[in-house]
C-alpha cells in the first residue's frame, strides 16, 4: 500500500480530585486565575448534551484540555501525537500497546512531556480550593499529594484508529481479516501480549517473547460487541480499553472524548468518596449529615447515567453510554458504595441507640438513688420505732428490690 493503512490517535484521560464540591466563589477565583493564562472554552452543542455537572473548560495547550466539574473532579485530556503503522500494520496492536504502556508509566512517574504543565495546573487548582476552604470542612484525602502517585490514580486511554477503506469499508467484526481480529482482541486485553499497565504482575520474560507469533495465534471465543450504529466506524470496549476503528471524523473524536471524560469524572468521583469513607473511625453529627448527602448524590448520579440534556439524543449515544457504564463497572461501584454508606449509617444509628440506652440506665439509677435518699430517713425512723433495726432492714430490702427491678428492666 502506498498510503499508510492505519493511523492511531491516542487520547489520555486523567482525572484528579480537588478535594470537595466547588462553590460559585471557587469557580470565580479559578476563572479569574486561569482565563488570562489559557482562555476559557465554550462548550459545543454536543458537549453540552453529554457533559453533566461540568463548570469550566480550559485549553491548557493545543493538545491538553482541563474539564472542571462542580463536584471537585478535574479531568485532564491529552491528545497524543498521531501514530502511523506503515510497515507493521498487521501487528499494529504490539507497537500501539508498547506506546500505551510506556506513556502510562511516564505519566505515573511524572516524566511525560505533558507532566510539568499538568502538575502546575493541578497544584494551582488545589491551592485555590484549599485556601478558600473553611476550617470546619475537611478535604477528601484523594486531593493530597500523598495519595496514589501524587493524586494521579490511573490513566484511561481512548484508542481511536483511522483505518483504510481497503481494510474496513462499512463492515462488521465478523468480516474483518483474521489479523485485524487478533489485533482488536489484543487492544481489548493488553495482557495477552504482556503489555498490561501493572508493574507488579509484569512478566519478566515479556521482552524476549515472540509477540508477533503470539498475536497471530490469538483466537477469540466469541466476537466482541460493537456498540456503534454508524457504519463508518466500529466501537469495541472492555475494562482495559475503548477502541474505535474505521474512517474517523472530527465529530467522532469530539463525541467519544466527551463521553469518556464524563464517564471518568463520575467513576473517579465515586472512587474518591469510597476512599474517604475509610477515614471515618468515629463519626460526628456533621460527618453523618455529609454521608447522608453523598448517599443522595449517588442516587442522583445513578439515575442520570443514561439521562442526557437532549430529548432528541440519538439512540446510538445511549448504546455507547451503556457500553461504557457496563465495561467500566461504574453502576456496580455506585451500588457498592451505597451499601457501604448504608452500613455506616446503620452502625451509627445502633451505636446511638446504645448510647441512649446507657444514658437512660444512668438516669434511672440516679433517680432511684435520689428517691432513696429522700425516703431513707423516714423509713429508718418509723421502722426502728416498730422494731429495733427494722428500718435498716427495710432500707436494705428497698435497695435490693430496686436493683433487681433495674436489672430485669434492662
Amino acid at each position: 500500500m502506498s498510503e499508510c493503512p492505519i493511523f492511531a490517535y491516542p487520547i489520555r484521560i486523567i482525572p484528579f480530585d480537588l478535594g470537595r464540591s466547588l462553590s460559585a466563589n471557587d469557580l470565580t477565583l479559578i476563572e479569574k486565575r486561569f482565563q488570562p493564562r489559557f482562555g476559557k472554552l465554550e462548550f459545543t452543542p454536543r458537549q453540552s448534551s453529554i457533559l453533566k455537572g461540568i463548570s469550566l473548560l480550559f485549553n491548557i495547550q493545543e493538545n491538553i484540555s482541563a474539564y472542571l466539574y462542580s463536584n471537585g473532579i478535574c479531568v485532564i485530556v491529552v491528545k497524543e501525537t498521531k501514530l502511523s503503522f506503515q510497515n507493521n500494520f498487521e501487528n499494529f496492536s504490539i507497537s500501539y500497546g508498547e506506546n500505551r504502556k510506556n506513556a502510562h508509566r511516564a505519566f505515573f512517574e511524572w516524566k511525560h512531556s505533558a507532566s510539568p504543565v499538568i502538575w502546575d495546573v493541578i497544584t494551582e487548582l488545589r491551592r485555590i480550593v484549599r485556601k478558600n476552604t473553611p476550617i470546619k470542612i475537611t478535604l477528601r484525602k484523594s486531593a493530597s499529594e500523598q495519595f496514589e502517585h501524587r493524586g494521579l490514580s490511573y490513566i484511561m486511554t481512548l484508542s481511536m484508529f483511522d483505518v483504510s477503506r481497503t481494510i474496513i469499508n462499512s463492515t462488521r467484526f465478523k468480516n474483518y481479516p483474521h489479523w485485524l481480529k487478533s489485533n482488536v482482541y489484543a487492544l481489548l486485553d493488553p495482557s495477552v501480549l504482556y503489555l498490561e499497565d501493572s508493574s507488579k504482575f509484569e512478566c519478566a520474560a515479556g521482552s524476549r517473547l515472540d509477540l508477533p507469533t503470539i498475536l497471530s495465534e490469538l483466537e477469540m471465543n466469541e466476537a466482541p460487541t460493537d456498540y456503534e450504529r454508524h457504519r463508518h466506524i466500529n466501537t469495541f470496549m472492555s475494562w482495559a480499553s475503548v477502541s474505535i476503528l474505521g474512517q474517523l471524523q472530527d465529530v467522532d473524536k469530539e463525541e467519544y472524548t466527551a463521553l469518556e471524560v464524563q464517564l471518568q469524572s463520575d467513576w473517579f468521583y465515586v472512587y474518591c468518596l469510597d476512599k474517604s469513607l475509610d477515614d471515618f473511625s468515629t463519626l460526628t453529627k456533621k460527618d453523618i449529615i455529609d454521608i447522608q448527602r453523598q448517599h443522595y448524590e449517588l442516587d442522583l448520579l445513578e439515575n442520570r447515567l443514561f439521562d442526557f440534556d437532549d430529548s432528541s439524543m440519538p439512540t446510538r449515544i445511549l448504546d455507547i453510554q451503556k457500553g461504557l457504564v457496563e465495561t467500566s463497572g461504574l453502576a456496580g461501584n455506585i451500588q457498592h458504595l451505597q451499601r457501604k454508606m448504608q452500613y455506616i449509617l446503620e452502625r451509627e444509628r445502633l451505636d446511638s441507640e446504645l448510647r441512649q440506652k446507657h444514658l437512660s440506665q444512668s438516669t434511672e439509677i440516679l433517680l432511684f438513688v435520689i428517691a432513696f435518699i429522700e425516703i431513707a430517713p423516714t423509713v429508718i425512723k418509723y421502722g426502728n420505732n416498730i422494731y429495733p433495726n427494722a428500718g435498716v432492714a427495710a432500707s436494705f430490702f428497698i435497695i435490693l428490690f430496686g436493683i433487681i427491678l433495674l436489672i430485669r428492666k434492662n
